[in-house]
């Protein structure tokens, strides 16, 4: 599947697979930095990224339901958010992957 390149798109890719994989992406990227998080069981940790998606999921059903002005307006910002951030993850892969960098320990 292509990537979405508008605000319907994204939220037809969010209702479904996509929750999953924002929430997840969220829980390893943000949460799972955190001794509170480490801390639970992982059957809250598994209920609490079900429940995400499934949240996530709704409310993206819930906004396709919106006349098609209100995405007519809305999808150049949607548009512009989408590139600065394809473009600040481009940056991090090559970040990460640059055999000149020097790795400092981070605080």
């Amino acid at each position: 599947m292509p990537l979405p390149s508008t605000l319907q798109e994204f939220l037809v890719w969010l209702k479904g697979a996509g929750a999953l994989a924002v929430v997840g992406w969220f829980i390893s990227w943000f949460l799972e930095k955190r001794p509170w998080w480490q801390n639970l069981s992982k059957e809250f940790k598994d209920a609490a990224f079900i429940c995400g998606a499934v949240v996530l999921g709704l409310a993206a059903t819930a906004l396709l339901s919106l006349p098609p002005e209100y995405f007519a307006v809305i999808d150049p910002y949607f548009k512009a958010i989408v590139n600065i951030l394809a473009l600040y993850l481009a940056t991090q892969v090559a970040h990460a992957i640059n055999p000149f960098r020097v790795k400092t320990k981070s605080t």
